[in-house]
């Protein structure tokens, strides 16, 4: 999206900033956490401003139930809703026997990790009509991941065996067709 789309990119990392600090604002101890949790994670994998390394953009997207198993413990994710002539799309908990509206403009803040969630299916009521929702997150194993410069040269490094081993087998079954 940084590439192919950087005004909207921008904005949505921007939007990043609002959202932590609503998050902040609300959930001050788990804030605290997630910001501890960060430490072991490289700046540069880190939304400027916030305490997310991630985020997705769904459009008109229903999920199943799932729980977000690659997201930092006890910590919060959090979603921005944007929709238009729908009905449906409830982010759903079942545990806790809850659907959540998501209504234009607004934002929840839940801990994914832990808590089954899913979309509920969306009506679209118009030809126009639309559910965007963007979610921010904090992915444990960033702190894996070497600066950005270290990261390409291994994926380079990681596509050289993989040419060369192409380039070995093709060569020797060549010799086996002679």
């Amino acid at each position: 999206m940084a590439v192919n789309h950087p005004k909207e990119h921008k904005a949505i990392c921007n939007a990043a900033r609002f959202v932590d600090e609503q998050y902040q604002q609300w959930f001050p101890q788990v804030h605290a956490s997630h910001v501890d949790a960060l430490k072991k994670v490289k700046p540069e994998w880190i939304i400027p401003g916030s305490v997310f390394t991630s985020g997705i953009v769904n459009y008109n997207n229903p999920l199943q139930y799932h729980f977000d198993a690659g997201n930092f413990a006890k910590v919060c994710s959090a979603m921005v809703g944007f929709r238009h002539k729908t009905d449906g799309g409830y982010l759903a908990c079942p545990e806790i026997d809850t659907a959540f509206e998501i209504g234009d403009r607004s934002l929840i803040l839940f801990d994914g990790q832990s808590l089954l969630h899913g979309v509920t299916p969306i009506h679209r009521k118009a030809n126009d009509s639309f559910r965007y929702t963007i979610v921010y997150y904090s992915l444990k194993q960033m702190w894996n991941c070497e600066g950005v410069s270290g990261e390409i040269d291994a994926l380079r490094a990681r596509r050289s065996a993989i040419e060369a081993k192409a380039a070995s087998t093709q060569k020797a079954a060549t010799r086996g067709t002679r």
